[in-house]
């Protein structure tokens, strides 16, 4: 036999779907304040993008516009033979609009050198030697703590351990957390502004 609520009390149910409510609206305010260009840029910050690969090999930027969705097939079917996993996701904005598309890290550069010579219209370009020398881990975090990404507003931009770039961009904007309106927290990076010459001038 149910039991009726008391009369005047609310729910368990209310009680515990209004909490939620808040903070999924805190998470939309915060995500809604975000320069979603600066985001996409920290996200696929040090990945190599198909487009920038060939024109580092030589291709022109025509060359690599039209044909390099069908190399970065090619490449995304290496990676998968070698890995036996899908490559990562990353943004890419070469017409003004951003894309998602298929990011690798520099470990991953055999990969593509060998999708570069399988691939009939650019085997004719040539690959740079892959270097598999890692540094340190604080020469590490020393780049990836002084990598700069520029808005278009002029606005600096420090990221903050800008090495791992695989969550999607939909939990990292859930997960966003505007604290005093500069700095920003999305999924493993930390964003801080810095107002330039450019901005404050």
């Amino acid at each position: 036999m149910a039991t009726k609520p008391i009369l005047g009390s609310p729910s368990l149910s209310v009680l515990t779907i209004r909490p939620r409510r808040r903070i999924a609206q805190r998470h939309l305010n915060a995500a809604a304040h975000v320069n979603h260009d600066v985001l996409y840029t920290t996200i696929s910050a040090g990945m190599i993008l198909i487009r920038r690969y060939l024109v580092d090999r030589g291709a022109t930027p025509e060359f690599a516009d039209r044909y390099g969705s069908a190399f970065g097939r090619v490449a995304a079917k290496t990676y998968r033979t070698t890995h036996d996993a899908e490559p990562r996701k990353a943004w890419s904005n070469s017409t003004g609009r951003w894309r998602r598309v298929m990011g690798y890290l520099p470990d991953d550069t055999d990969v593509l050198n060998t999708a570069l010579a399988a691939y009939p219209r650019t085997a004719r370009l040539t690959p740079e030697p892959a270097d598999h020398t890692r540094p340190t881990a604080e020469a590490d975090h020393q780049k990836t703590t002084l990598d700069y990404v520029h808005a278009p507003s002029g606005a600096e931009f420090v990221v903050m351990d800008a090495g791992r770039y695989e969550t999607r961009i939909a939990r990292d904007v859930r997960q966003l957390v505007m604290t005093d309106g500069r700095i920003w927290h999305a999924g493993p990076c930390a964003i801080t502004e810095r107002q330039t010459a450019a901005v404050s001038g």
